[in-house]
């Protein structure tokens, strides 16, 4: 196993001079209205695999969810990337495009947290249609989404190749996305027990088909959160919920 990390981490290494990517995860976005008390939001890895984590009542949230056993989860809102795209885009043809990829992606994140929270990874909470009484609700929103730009990263991959450091093109090139998110109950929608938020980029890789696709680094940061955010939501509150790897050997 340790010859294995090793390697791992040799590999890293050269993916890393190969490819010109940094040392260090995305650096997180900035914090939006939509969480409904952001000034308390700060980074906890010894619970949560994100920028920012906050929960009230660590052990008393904890019994709630099991006292409760149900959860409902909103649609994904997307107003801030609505906002900033009708910012950037003058063409009105490409910004409801854009629009229209960006509603996509919250259809999709929260059609995968369902899967999820059903799955044996859910464990003990059902997912229930409608808000309620006695009922967890799940609030998250897209607040930032920056598609990959396949010709920027085909020039850095060529580059890479010619020129000694070239891949660093591929940098300009490398999608993101942010999201924040936060739990709460009827009859006080406003008062979370808990909050989250994080930004995901690209995995470190040597060759990868998604550099060369507008959304699929998007969609495995957003499969990612859906598997962490349902771990978050059935696990005790001492358990450590594992970050993704940066590092990927999956060249699809």
């Amino acid at each position: 196993m340790k010859h294995l990390s090793f390697f791992r981490f040799l590999l890293f290494l050269l993916l890393l001079a190969f490819s010109g990517c940094s040392v260090l995860r995305s650096a997180p976005a900035m914090l939006t209205s939509f969480l409904p008390k952001r000034d308390l939001v700060k980074e906890d890895r010894e619970r949560a695999p994100f920028h920012g984590y906050w929960v009230y009542d660590a052990k008393g949230y904890e019994q709630l969810r099991h006292d409760y056993k149900k959860i409902y989860v909103a649609p994904i809102d997307i107003s801030n990337v609505v906002h900033q795209y009708e910012k950037r885009f003058g063409n009105p043809e490409r910004r409801e495009d854009r629009i229209g990829e960006a509603e996509e992606l919250a259809q999709y994140f929260q059609q995968k947290l369902i899967l999820e929270l059903q799955s044996d990874r859910g464990k003990f909470l059902e997912v229930v249609d409608t808000p309620g009484p006695e009922t967890l609700s799940l609030r998250l929103a897209l607040t930032h989404i920056v598609p990959t730009s396949p010709g920027v990263n085909i020039i850095g991959t060529v580059a890479g190749f010619l020129v000694p450091g070239g891949g660093l093109v591929k940098l300009a090139g490398e999608g993101s996305i942010a999201m924040e998110g936060y739990v709460t109950e009827e009859p006080s929608p406003l008062f979370p027990l808990e909050q989250f938020n994080d930004r995901e980029g690209q995995k470190v890789s040597a060759f990868s088909l998604k550099d060369y696709q507008l959304y699929a680094h998007i969609r495995l940061a957003i499969d990612e959160w859906a598997m962490q955010l349902t771990e978050l939501l059935s696990t005790p509150a001492e358990q450590t919920i594992e970050d993704s790897d940066l590092l990927s050997l999956d060249p699809l």
